[in-house]
């Protein structure tokens, strides 16, 4: 087995995980149990993994040889390019995407909120 046939074998464990994920809350859900995460942000996640998985893989096979050889005379290993491939894609895909939806942190009390006490704190004096 060649050591691309193993990194390639890696890779597409993280698309796979995330569609066993996605397949666990989606029988989660129809079990009637209480859901930990949302399958369908999950299948989402699987697409755009399977998706720079698959250019990954397509750069690989018909570019990242000419990039380490001829573009940098062979001075690097072709497995330095191609252990580091797969997370550039990923950085560059989600900066072309962006993120999935606004993260909303809803506003906490404030301390004047609170109702006021009515009984001294244990061990203070009064």
């Amino acid at each position: 087995m060649s050591s691309t046939t193993v990194l390639y074998a890696v890779w597409s464990l993280l698309p796979l995980g995330f569609l066993a994920m996605a397949l666990w809350s989606y029988l989660e859900r129809l079990s009637g149990k209480a859901q930990l995460q949302d399958n369908a942000s999950l299948l989402k996640q699987f697409l755009f993994v399977f998706a720079c998985v698959v250019v990954s893989i397509a750069l690989d096979h018909f570019t990242l040889k000419w990039l380490a050889d001829d573009l940098l005379g062979g001075q690097i290993p072709l497995g330095v390019f191609q252990v580091a491939l797969l997370p550039v894609v990923l950085l560059i895909g989600a900066k072309i995407v962006g993120p999935s939806a606004a993260i909303r942190i809803s506003k906490a009390p404030h301390f004047s909120d609170r109702p006021a006490r009515t009984k001294p704190r244990r061990g203070s004096k009064s």
